[in-house]
């Protein structure tokens, strides 16, 4: 059981660390009110983005799938999954990634056990960009994160740590990516 729930964190810290920045070691999410968020930046929002932010990531954001590859009883498993979390990226700088409506990451291991990972809560704080990598700082959350094996739960954490990713923008995708994971985004509503 100790194992499991070393092999636990590691995934958590992957979900909080990308806020979108969703990968192996930084994946993370943001959180927001679909209602009182803006779904697309105008010519006058880009102008007033800081320096240190790319335009093309702010904006709403809905993850439709992702990857992390993990170690489970000393095998390498590839747990799928994470569609629905919302990303808010906004023009001064903040972030929110919200898991409500998020779908667990799922596989089954090479002996055949089902891993669900499930992600619950809010992360907020503030991001930069630079060069390709995202930046996720002042994070403060609410994540839960569980882990079942064949569907008892082995461990749950409360991560809150955030961390450095890369990723990729263009209109109507957004990919952010750490070592060998990644996630992958779709304007919300769109």
């Amino acid at each position: 059981m100790g194992k499991t729930r070393v092999e636990s964190y590691r995934v958590s810290r992957s979900l909080v660390g990308l806020g979108a920045v969703l990968s192996a070691l930084v994946v993370a999410g943001c959180a927001g009110s679909a209602s009182s968020t803006p779904k697309a930046t105008s010519s006058a929002t880009a102008r007033s983005t800081p320096a240190r932010l790319d335009q093309c990531i702010v904006g709403e954001w809905k993850a439709t799938g992702g990857m992390l590859p993990q170690q489970y009883n000393g095998s390498s498993v590839t747990v799928t999954g994470g569609a629905g979390t919302i990303l808010t990226f906004k023009t001064d700088g903040t972030y929110t990634a919200d898991f409500a409506n998020s779908e667990p990451y799922t596989a089954t291991t090479a002996d055949g056990h089902q891993l669900s990972l499930g992600v619950t809560g809010v992360a907020t704080g503030t991001f930069t960009t630079s060069f390709g990598q995202l930046s996720l700082m002042d994070t403060r959350t609410t994540l839960t994160v569980t882990l079942e094996v064949d569907g008892a739960v082995t461990s749950t954490t409360h991560p809150s740590n955030a961390s450095l990713s890369g990723y990729t923008c263009s209109a109507g995708k957004l990919k952010i990516f750490a070592s060998d994971s990644e996630s992958q985004y779709a304007p919300a509503g769109g």
